[in-house]
């Protein structure tokens, strides 16, 4: 009887184990996964509204200010996903529709240190450098085409595994040189940007 009832509890002992660990090996596995669809490649396309005007000019992204000229520009994104907390960023954007007076064109490399706050939800900042070439659309004789330090902050959301949406802020350039409208000699540029990117 003895002899039985130390099979029976070695049996379950062990079946209790062998459940345990095949738990703890699916659940590695999962955090595998999940940690390899956070790395790797990503394209995006947004909409950016932009702010371009003379540096002593407040930036305002929704009225019409002196000496501003507020753009709608198709921004394209190629980044990559190295880990959880970080990604780098290269970024294009071209003017597609211009309130006053200039034409606008970029470029920006970017480094993006992120946080996940909630669930799919992250909060990222913006740093590196890029550059701007403002040219006059009319009469007005405006020129600028400086390299500069870049900020920005944003939150983006994963729908899924592939796709994401984001918005955010970019400083362009602050007191770039060059020549503008109304005789100023230094421009800032900034964007509010919304857009969707694709993970591969």
């Amino acid at each position: 009887m003895k002899s039985l009832l130390f099979t029976a509890t070695t049996s379950l002992l062990l079946t209790t184990l062998s459940l345990s660990a095949n738990q703890q090996i699916e659940s590695v596995e999962q955090d595998i996964e999940s940690t390899t669809q956070l790395n790797g490649l990503y394209l995006g396309a947004a909409l950016s509204t932009v702010s371009v005007r003379d540096s002593n000019v407040d930036l305002n992204f929704f009225s019409d200010e002196i000496a501003q000229d507020r753009l709608g520009n198709l921004t394209l994104v190629a980044g990559y996903t190295f880990n959880e907390f970080f990604s780098t960023e290269l970024r294009y954007t071209t003017m597609v529709l211009d309130d006053q007076i200039v034409d606008m064109s970029g470029i920006s490399l970017l480094a993006k240190p992120q946080y996940t706050i909630y669930d799919q939800t992250k909060i990222y900042a913006l740093l590196g450098f890029g550059s701007n070439s403002i040219d006059g659309t009319r009469s007005d004789i405006v020129e600028v085409d400086e390299s500069s330090f870049q900020w920005g902050l944003g939150i983006s959301y994963d729908i899924n595994n592939n796709i994401s949406i984001y918005a955010d802020y970019l400083n362009l350039g602050t007191e770039l040189e060059g020549v503008f409208y109304n005789n100023a000699n230094e421009i800032s540029v900034d964007a509010l940007t919304i857009g969707v990117n694709y993970n591969f």
